[in-house]
């Protein structure tokens, strides 16, 4: 009995290669999948840092007019929730 076992076990290794080990197998699996994680989370942090500067930090530094940008229907409302002008 362990001999079949042995000899199964040495046919595998035959098979599979010094290179292609199981635990090799699982260990470059993992390593594929924290890069995927790795490189998602970083995308991820880039565009929501980009989004928040465009956001917060630019408007600080060169305010925009939207009233001139795009007309007077740019205009803000009151807290009533009436519209202070239209222009049809």
């Amino acid at each position: 009995m362990t001999s079949v076992i042995s000899t199964l076990a040495k046919s595998a290794n035959d098979f599979l290669g010094d290179h292609l080990s199981s635990s090799q197998v699982v260990r470059d699996g993992f390593f594929l999948l924290g890069m995927y994680y790795l490189s998602k989370t970083t995308l991820t942090l880039s565009q929501e840092t980009y989004k928040a500067i465009k956001t917060y930090v630019l408007p600080a530094f060169w305010p925009r007019n939207f009233k001139k940008e795009y007309g007077q229907w740019a205009g803000s409302t009151s807290q009533g929730g009436n519209i202070k002008r239209i222009n049809i």
